[in-house]
């Protein structure tokens, strides 16, 4: 292996196969994957509809055992100031790495859009730019689980998430924070 560690920052809403994709890319080159949660302080929100709990379930759960081992997952809060955001993510990895001049450590990604801005602002690590998977879009999940119904979303999604992730969303489905999200889809896009 390359590397030690590699770093995956995301906010994974929801969790689906380009994000794997990005992830066995990641331990192809290092030892370990290090993910990075983010927006793990915030309330549940059409664009984060699932809280950090759940996401972290769903990664594991995507792995078999033998990877499960070498991915280490901590919640990534959002600042207002990207230095220390910047300072708050290196702080989490350093704690996990316990770095010695022996590790290698290379942030790993997909440059998607201006959302992504982020990436460069890393000047420790190397940046590895990771190949889109089939043009796989959390924006476009989400948009399916708040526009469609059950039968409709397991038919579109089932080809772009692993079915632990797929399985948790129709089972949202039928929950009180679900039915507020949904109706607050509906009032913004009346």
């Amino acid at each position: 292996m390359t590397y030690n560690y590699s770093v995956y920052i995301g906010r994974f809403q929801p969790f689906h196969n380009g994000h794997i994709n990005v992830m066995m890319g990641g331990l192809k080159i290092s030892n370990n994957i290090i993910i990075m949660c983010g927006s793990s302080n915030q309330t549940r929100t059409l664009k984060n509809p699932f809280i950090y709990d759940e996401r972290k379930k769903f990664i594991l759960d995507s792995f078999f055992k033998s990877f499960q081992d070498r991915i280490y997952i901590e919640p990534l809060e959002d600042y207002g100031n990207d230095i220390e955001w910047v300072k708050n993510v290196e702080k989490k990895v350093q704690k996990i790495i316990k770095t010695t001049s022996e590790n290698k450590v290379a942030l790993i990604g997909h440059t998607k859009d201006d959302s992504c801005y982020y990436l460069k602002l890393f000047k420790k690590w190397k940046y590895l730019e990771m190949q889109n998977f089939a043009q796989i879009d959390a924006t476009y999940i989400r948009n399916i689980f708040f526009t469609e119904d059950k039968c409709k979303i397991e038919a579109i999604l089932q080809k772009l998430m692993p079915k632990e992730v797929l399985k948790f969303m129709l089972d949202f489905m039928d929950t009180k924070d679900y039915q507020d999200l949904l109706n607050l889809y509906k009032v913004q896009h009346a």
